[in-house]
């Protein structure tokens, strides 16, 4: 078990937002105005095939670095959909 320090929150109201969305061949960081629209557009390529778990780790690690240095500079908070398929496929048994 780890103790994790609380932090204060440093994204602002009101000025937009990153979304992060999750593809199995990169990830897409999209970053919107107060009013949802786009400003800026990133394409970070996260390819898997050929790398060993540690490699991957790694990898995403540097990705997710570089998304939150971009949300502390502009304050802005990050935003990621969670898809659950597992009712969908259920669903169309």
């Amino acid at each position: 078990m780890t103790d994790l320090k609380k932090v204060d929150p440093v994204s602002e109201e009101g000025i937009g937002a990153i979304g992060i969305d999750l593809n199995t061949d990169h990830i897409a960081c999209i970053e919107t105005d107060r009013f949802g629209n786009p400003v800026d557009r990133k394409v970070i390529p996260w390819v898997s095939y050929g790398k060993s778990k540690g490699q991957l780790k790694g990898a995403t690690g540097d990705i997710c670095k570089q998304i939150v240095e971009r949300a502390k500079q502009t304050k802005k908070p990050l935003v990621i959909e969670i898809l659950d398929f597992k009712k969908k496929k259920i669903d169309d048994v």
